[in-house]
């Protein structure tokens, strides 16, 4: 699987002292922020969040500071016209070879489409020492789409040589914006830089049988202007995740590289070109004899509806890119079945359930069933039991199925998958016998 960044640029999946006086490096960073702290617990607004972020971002030490440009719609110009953080501020030196590599690089962003033209120069918001060398973060105003004025960021890591290199970029809008990104060779640095929040991190994904969650939260500790943590390496794994403090999830500026995004086959179930078709396409597998008459568009419907099965999840997780099973339980309620697969975690099973609600005219909350990690050389490599007495979800490409009933006979339930009786002990396979439970 890849993300083209070409054409969804926002799923993928992408940083004055005086001479004699020297104040505590983070004094004006604390002042700032425990004054937002306090407007924050009375007032917990997206719109305020975003500005809250333009002010953290779009700051700087410049050589040869130019006229102040247009202001970003919106946003106060005292917001974008910040002197540079970090412990790296003053090396002049490091931050020309920073605004240097930038302007070298930027326009060979993913997000080149949406940049018009820079309307002000570019600005060090944030330069600092981490454990994988140094960093920084750049601010440009750009012109995008609709001649609007927003602002691009660019991150700038260190390469295996020790010189400046490009980690990720993004734009900003009043919705949206990345102040967060990895760096290091393994992308195991990670680095979020101070707009006056608390921030939270994640460093992994856990999944429950309903739903997917994050229970390892803990926060990160700012000081001059950024915070930089140490995480597991997401270089091939993309699931850390970091959250300010109304529980919203930031985007962090480069964890949808699509150039090391793992091209996971799953249970490689899909269906090769032919056919008349131009490309490869999921395995489809309707549930016989409910599943047969299916409109595939209310198939397509259903999965995109349980798409936020991971709650918060800023990036939408690739389901049904292998194969797909659909039909009706005994209840007549619409199910599918599909792999699902958040970032570089493992793939696993999911089935999607539209109760019928009688109360309503149409259909209640859709229902969630998460499975284990599949495994592609097990002889059923699909077996996941349905709650309320469902039954059992089984699939195997190519396989001839049947089960075993309550009185000890053996029952035919077709090709590929099938839902069995909730009271179902065993299946077989083609010619061999598997447990269930």
């Amino acid at each position: 699987m890849t993300y083209d960044l070409e054409t969804d640029p926002v799923r993928r999946a992408l940083a004055v002292t005086a001479d004699e006086v020297h104040p505590p490096a983070d004094l004006v960073d604390r002042a700032r922020r425990g004054g937002r702290r306090r407007v924050r617990r009375r007032r917990v607004l997206t719109g305020a969040l975003a500005v809250l972020l333009l002010a953290g971002l779009a700051g700087a030490v410049q050589l040869g500071r130019a006229p102040a440009p247009a202001e970003v719609a919106d946003v106060p110009e005292l917001l974008l016209d910040q002197p540079t953080r970090g412990d790296l501020a003053h090396d002049r030196a490091y931050l020309d070879r920073v605004l240097a590599t930038y302007e070298q690089t930027r326009d060979d962003s993913p997000l080149r489409g949406l940049i018009r033209s820079p309307a002000g120069q570019p600005r060090v918001t944030w330069a600092g020492t981490t454990p994988a060398g140094p960093a920084a973060a750049v601010v440009q105003r750009m012109r995008v789409d609709g001649g609007k004025l927003s602002v691009f960021i660019g991150f700038i890591g260190t390469d295996s040589a020790g010189r400046p290199e490009p980690v990720g970029a993004d734009i900003f809008t009043l919705d949206f914006g990345s102040r967060a990104f990895l760096t290091g060779p393994d992308r195991s640095v990670l680095v979020v830089l101070d707009v006056g929040d608390d921030v939270e991190w994640s460093g992994e994904r856990t999944y429950l049988a309903d739903r997917v969650t994050r229970t390892d939260w803990r926060p990160v500790t700012f000081a001059d202007g950024a915070a930089v943590v140490r995480v597991p390496p997401q270089r091939d794994r993309y699931s850390v995740a970091v959250r300010d403090g109304s529980g919203t999830y930031l985007r962090i500026g480069n964890l949808t590289d699509p150039t090391v995004i793992p091209n996971d086959p799953g249970l490689g179930w899909r269906t090769p070109a032919g056919g008349g078709r131009p490309g490869d396409e999921a395995a489809l597998f309707p549930v016989a004899p409910q599943g047969a008459g299916l409109d595939l568009e209310s198939v397509r419907m259903l999965l995109g509806k349980g798409d936020n099965g991971g709650e918060h999840e800023t990036a939408s997780p690739a389901t049904g890119f292998d194969w797909k099973a659909y039909g009706r339980t005994g209840r007549g309620e619409l199910f599918v079945a599909a792999d699902i697969r958040f970032g570089g975690d493992p793939t696993r099973t999911v089935v999607y359930i539209e109760p019928l609600d009688s109360t309503h005219p149409r259909f209640g909350p859709v229902i969630r069933v998460y499975g284990d990690e599949v495994d592609p050389n097990a002889t059923l490599p699909v077996a996941l039991r349905l709650p309320g007495e469902r039954g059992w979800l089984v699939a195997r490409k190519n396989a001839t199925l049947s089960y075993l009933d309550e009185q000890g006979r053996w029952r035919p339930a077709g090709r590929n998958a099938a839902l069995l009786p909730a009271v179902t002990t065993r299946v077989r396979v083609d010619d061999t016998e598997v447990p269930l439970g």
